[in-house]
């Protein structure tokens, strides 16, 4: 079966405060994709993630999902399609673990539903995938680096409707158990087809 173009990036160009990265960057990839970005401390991954993920604009070009111009949709579109997390965890510490995770849906149910059946049958779910399940009552400030890396990956992919997953560094401070359990994970979703891409910086 031929298989079609998922996401695109045409005659990209990006910069970072300035300092140009890519230039005239194009590449296109198929649906069920699992993509890493491997490249030097400050060669620009993180902003190359952002840019695909709509959160940065760039200087020329354009990021096309399903021949979608992404920065044409709105906020809460694109965030429905795409579900990220970055490197850096700025969430609150009391904030709790299930709910840590339930804020990756509202971009799909909002606030109104805030851990409704449904949601929490979905955090259960996203917690078992990434084995946080047992930590699910604890603050997040009690956890370890690496728990809390793993609680965030969960908030990422808790949304079985989203398109597209970008993963930014999702590995850093995770033991090598758990590290390969999450590959694991992220090859089954993938191999399924549930989302489009996973992009590891």
């Amino acid at each position: 079966m031929k298989q079609t173009t998922f996401l695109e990036a045409s005659e990209l160009s990006i910069s970072n405060n300035g300092t140009p990265l890519f230039k005239s960057l194009n590449f296109s990839l198929t649906k069920g994709s699992i993509v890493a970005v491997i490249g030097e401390n400050g060669s620009g991954k993180s902003t190359l993630l952002d840019h695909l993920a709509g959160i940065k604009k760039a200087l020329g070009g354009k990021v096309l999902m399903q021949g979608i111009d992404i920065n044409t949709l709105t906020a809460p579109h694109r965030c429905k399609l795409i579900a990220s997390i970055g490197q850096n965890d700025h969430s609150c510490d009391d904030i709790m673990v299930n709910d840590r995770i339930a804020q990756g849906l509202t971009p799909r149910f909002g606030t109104h539903f805030y851990l409704s059946p449904q949601i929490r049958a979905l955090v259960k779910q996203a917690a078992h995938l990434t084995q946080v399940d047992h930590l699910l009552s604890r603050p997040l400030g009690t956890l370890s680096g690496g728990e809390r890396k793993r609680v965030n990956i969960a908030r990422c992919i808790v949304d079985d409707e989203a398109l597209i997953y970008i993963l930014d560094e999702p590995f850093a401070g995770i033991d090598l158990r758990h590290q390969q359990k999450l590959c694991d994970t992220l090859m089954s979703l993938a191999n399924a087809q549930k989302t489009g891409h996973y992009f590891v910086a």
